[in-house]
């Protein structure tokens, strides 16, 4: 299952994938560390990027979980095969308002590699603050 995700396929990473998501938010706002080996988003970017339609005290939850990203599995290619993960059955949750993976995007990705069931959430990249009852609902309809 995926909930507004990147959804690679074999030989792409997530870094790939974000570069061709030219208008998501996320563009310039990734901070690496001085070792290159982590990345973080600037505190002032999160509402726009991940939380636009929650409430102040889930975005101050979410700053407060939120830790430094480690490079390594973003860069990392995927390798799958067809025997294995191309015979599960995928389902995906689009989030329809999403700056950080714009729904274009999600769908671009999901045409790619296609999914089982798709379902749409009228939400920002994070549903399970600003829309948990409806996310809920779709998952257990799963």
């Amino acid at each position: 299952m995926y909930l507004a995700a990147f959804v690679p396929q074999n030989g792409e990473s997530v870094l790939g994938l974000l570069q061709q998501a030219t208008d998501s938010a996320l563009h310039g706002r990734l901070i690496p560390s001085a070792d290159q080996s982590q990345l973080t988003i600037p505190d002032e970017a999160l509402r726009e990027c991940f939380y636009a339609d929650c409430r102040e005290e889930d975005v101050a939850l979410a700053k407060f979980c939120l830790v430094p990203q480690p490079v390594a599995p973003a860069v990392t290619p995927v390798q799958t095969t067809v025997a294995n993960f191309g015979r599960l059955p995928r389902v995906y949750i689009e989030t329809l308002r999403d700056r950080a993976l714009p729904t274009s995007f999600q769908r671009r990705m999901r045409e790619a590699m296609p999914c089982k069931t798709v379902f749409s959430l009228d939400t920002d990249h994070s549903p399970f603050f600003s829309a948990p009852e409806k996310l809920a609902e779709q998952l257990i309809s799963v």
